[in-house]
C-alpha cells in the first residue's frame, strides 16, 4: 500500500501543519502504508522522512536524509546559502543569503 501526498501542508498554519504530519506519521507506523510526499517545504519534511528525492532540472537522485541535509549540499540545490540548526530537537532550514548553485 501507498499513499501518495502531493504538498499536503500548504498554505495551513504551523499547528495545521504538525497536525497533518503528526497524522501522516501515524498511519505510516500504524498500518504499514508507505508513504511519498511531494513538497518544496523542506523544513516541515525533514524531521519526518527517511530518504529524499531530488529533482533537478531533467535528473532525480535518491539519498539517504543524511546525505542531503547538510548545509553545503542545500545551499547548492536552492542557490542560496542555508544554514540547517535545531531547535527543540527539530531540525529546521534557514537561509541566509545568495551562494553558488553548484549540487
Amino acid at each position: 500500500n501507498v499513499l501518495v501526498l502531493d504538498e499536503p501542508t500548504n498554505d495551513m498554519d504551523i499547528n495545521g501543519e504538525l497536525q497533518i504530519m503528526e497524522l501522516i506519521k501515524k498511519i505510516h507506523e500504524e498500518q504499514k502504508v508507505t508513504v511519498l510526499i511531494v513538497s518544496h517545504i523542506l523544513h516541515n519534511i525533514i524531521n519526518y522522512v527517511k530518504r529524499i528525492a531530488l529533482v533537478n532540472d531533467s535528473a532525480v537522485s535518491i539519498h539517504s536524509l543524511e546525505q542531503v541535509i547538510t548545509e553545503k549540499r542545500l545551499s547548492g540545490v536552492f542557490g542560496n546559502q542555508v544554514s540547517i540548526c535545531e531547535i527543540s530537537g527539530r531540525k529546521v532550514v534557514i537561509t541566509n543569503g545568495t551562494a553558488d548553485r553548484n549540487i
